[in-house]
C-alpha cells in the first residue's frame, strides 16, 4: 500500500496555517504610589478641602494648608500610607492605605489588613484608583513583606463609585451593616498579575 501523500498538480498540497490570535501588549499603569512628604501639603489642600471628597472618605475638609501640613506629619506619614500619583509627571490624586483593624498591632504582622482611600474629586470616573487599589493588593499579597491572608474595605451602600472601585479590583462583598457595605479580597486570587511592587516608591 503506498502512504506517501497525495499530490496534487505534481506538488504537495499547501499547509494552511491556522491564525494566531493577535494578543493586545498590556496598558501602562498611569498611577503610582510613593511615601508622603510636607511638600505634598498645598496639594493635599487643594484636593482635601473638597467637602465631596471628605463626606465619600469619612473626614471632614482641611481647613488650610497648615492642616494639611499636620495632617501629613501625624497620619499620611504612618506605615502603608501613600500617595496616589499620576505615573507621568506625578500630580498628586489622592491617597491610599492598609492598616491594621486593632490599634497598636503592625500592618506587616496581621492577619487582616483594612484599606481606605479616597481620590481628588478632578480625577473621579477615570478607574485611576482600581489601578491605585491593584497596587497596593499586589504589595500585600506579593511582597512577601506581610502576613496577611485578607485585605477588608468598607464604604457606604450609597457609594456606588466606590463599591464599583473595589468590585473592579477583586474584592467581594461580604456583608452589610449599618447602611455600609463591607468588601473583601483575599490571598491568591490572580488579578494582581503584572502589576509589581516597585510601583510603590519613596517620596
Amino acid at each position: 500500500m503506498n502512504h506517501e501523500p497525495e499530490k496534487q498538480g505534481g506538488a504537495f498540497p499547501e499547509r494552511r496555517m491556522m491564525p494566531v490570535p493577535e494578543v493586545a501588549p498590556r496598558p501602562a499603569l498611569r498611577v503610582a504610589l510613593r511615601e508622603w512628604t510636607e511638600s505634598d501639603a498645598a496639594a493635599l489642600f487643594s484636593l482635601a478641602k473638597d467637602p465631596a471628597v471628605g463626606m465619600a472618605a469619612g473626614f471632614s475638609p482641611h481647613a488650610d494648608e497648615k492642616e494639611s501640613v499636620r495632617i501629613i506629619r501625624e497620619i499620611l506619614r504612618r506605615p502603608e500610607h501613600y500617595a496616589v500619583v499620576a505615573a507621568d509627571g506625578g500630580r498628586l490624586l489622592g491617597c491610599i492605605a492598609l492598616y491594621p483593624p486593632r490599634k497598636g498591632e503592625c500592618a506587616h504582622e496581621s492577619e487582616e489588613l483594612v484599606m481606605g482611600y479616597w481620590l481628588g474629586r478632578p480625577f473621579w470616573g477615570r478607574g485611576l484608583m482600581v489601578e491605585a487599589v491593584g497596587l497596593l493588593c499586589a504589595r500585600c499579597f506579593g511582597s512577601g513583606r506581610f502576613k496577611c491572608s485578607r485585605i477588608v474595605a468598607a464604604t457606604a451602600e450609597s457609594n456606588l463609585r466606590s463599591r464599583r472601585v473595589l468590585e473592579k479590583a477583586g474584592f467581594v462583598l461580604s456583608g452589610r451593616e449599618n447602611g455600609d457595605c463591607r468588601y473583601e479580597r483575599t490571598r491568591g486570587n490572580g488579578l494582581t498579575s503584572g502589576i509589581h511592587d516597585a510601583r510603590i516608591g519613596e517620596g
